[in-house]
């Protein structure tokens, strides 16, 4: 995979791109390359769904008013920070 495809997120294909016609193909190209690449992450990572898995019971248990302080309270109190 061409390594600058690799450092680019969806969201920075998806919402910098522009959307003329060479964009979307440019977009459909990669796509494929990007999905790969992130099931690949993943696979490697299993513990990645068990947290974010947590982090979601922790948000709908709770219901805070601020979920991205949460959030940030939830992981650093795993972290032991």
């Amino acid at each position: 995979m061409d390594p600058s495809v690799q450092e680019r997120s969806v969201d920075d294909w998806i919402f910098k791109e522009d959307f003329n016609y060479e964009g979307r193909v440019r977009i459909e190209k990669h796509k494929d390359e990007l999905e790969a690449s992130y099931q690949q992450y993943i696979a490697q990572h299993p513990e990645i769904n068990a947290v974010l898995h947590d982090i979601m019971l922790h948000l709908l248990s709770h219901k805070p008013d601020r979920p991205l302080e949460a959030i940030n309270a939830y992981v650093r109190s795993r972290q032991g920070i």
